[in-house]
């Protein structure tokens, strides 16, 4: 999941109008948060607790926190990869 995801997000940074430096950023914010999730499942696997990952979390307020920031700055890395890759096609067409 996480490898096709990579492969979109190349795709996108590639064909974006915006410079090396914002699309890098862009990319770097999501490859991290591909690379989190995973450690995080490695984690919870390690630990066997793998039926629910934040049920049983000591400060889950703090998890819900630390998700919102990390979603939102998901959304808004891609956004500016879609929005470059769009600007791309509506120039070239």
């Amino acid at each position: 999941m996480y490898a096709y995801g990579a492969i979109l997000v190349a795709v996108f940074a590639y064909f974006s109008i915006f410079s090396s430096f914002v699309n890098t950023l862009a990319t770097a914010v999501l490859m991290l948060f591909f690379a989190l999730a995973i450690v995080k499942y490695i984690i919870a696997g390690r630990a066997n607790k793998t039926n629910n990952q934040f049920r049983d979390s000591a400060s889950p307020k703090a998890d819900q926190m630390l998700l919102l920031i990390v979603g939102l700055s998901e959304t808004v890395g891609f956004g500016v990869l879609l929005l470059g890759f769009a600007l791309r096609v509506m120039r070239d067409s």
